[in-house]
């Protein structure tokens, strides 16, 4: 499973409109070589907005899950869910069981 969470927003002081959405999706726990590991991505999402738009949300009225419908907005944040979600559970489930390695066969 994966965990969505909004870290941090940049925002208009005088109109409380958001310029800027700071994002990370992480993974559940899982154990590798006894000690627990998660994987992590992140990304940050410029936003454009209109105080007088019927559907302008300010600052102060945001919720977590509102600010994340617009990161997976494609005409908005444009992050792709499904894909990201993929990706962190794939690099967790790399490391969990390697199907890469290093070193020389010669020492």
């Amino acid at each position: 499973m994966v965990t969505w969470r909004i870290t941090q927003l940049e925002y208009n002081v005088n109109d409380g409109g958001v310029l800027a959405v700071h994002w990370s999706a992480t993974t559940d726990q899982a154990m590798v070589n006894n000690e627990p590991c998660v994987e992590k991505t992140y990304g940050v999402c410029s936003l454009v907005y209109d105080v007088s738009d019927e559907n302008f949300i300010s600052l102060n009225d945001l919720t977590e899950q509102v600010v994340l419908g617009w990161v997976w907005d494609q005409d908005i944040g444009n992050v792709d869910k499904q894909a990201t979600e993929q990706l962190v559970e794939e690099r967790l489930a790399e490391k969990v069981s390697p199907t890469i390695e290093t070193g020389l066969p010669w020492a």
